[in-house]
């Protein structure tokens, strides 16, 4: 989920419009209403700017196959909804949240009030072990934050079968918890 017009944790002078061009063919902005089951989602991906591109091409080859439904808040965000409404929305609609952690990631106070409050919903969640998937995109393990060190993360690689295959296993296993 990525905040492109910058950081909001201050100023909220700059235009925060949805970029329509982000992918034309796939345009699914819609009006804000009331969430039906249409609005259940398989997953989030949350993402930096710098990285919406590699956020884009893992949503697509998740949903390829027609197993996996994604969330993506350039695409699927509710049309006058705010940032924060919408990250409301995807938190309780979606099962679980693919995190692209990056460099980049961690220098949006956004992305890291998203992360974190991902992982707090992730631990009140009882009914599965966890819903929070990160995705290491080009970062040390070690110097991400202590309170995502207790979760196994996968080093994003989009050549990799293993990667997909350890990532859609992963997905669908808190799928069909």
């Amino acid at each position: 989920m990525a905040t492109p017009r910058g950081d909001y944790s201050g100023d909220l002078s700059g235009d925060l419009s949805v970029d329509s061009s982000v992918d034309p063919e796939d345009n699914r902005l819609q009006a804000g209403g009331d969430v039906s089951t249409s609005d259940i989602y398989d997953f989030v991906v949350f993402y930096s700017e710098s990285d919406r591109e590699e956020a884009f091409k893992i949503t697509k080859r998740l949903e390829r196959q027609g197993r996996f439904r994604g969330y993506l808040d350039d695409r699927d965000g509710k049309a006058g909804s705010t940032v924060i409404q919408n990250l409301d929305f995807a938190l309780g609609n979606c099962k679980a949240y693919i995190m692209l952690l990056s460099e980049s990631f961690f220098q949006c106070n956004f992305q890291t009030f998203a992360m974190h409050t991902g992982l707090h919903n992730s631990v009140l969640d009882t009914s599965i072990t966890n819903r929070l998937l990160p995705l290491l995109v080009d970062i040390d393990f070690n110097r991400m934050p202590a309170s995502l060190r207790i979760i196994q993360g996968i080093p994003y690689q989009a050549e990799n079968e293993y990667f997909w295959g350890k990532l859609e296993k992963s997905l669908n296993h808190i799928c069909n918890t």
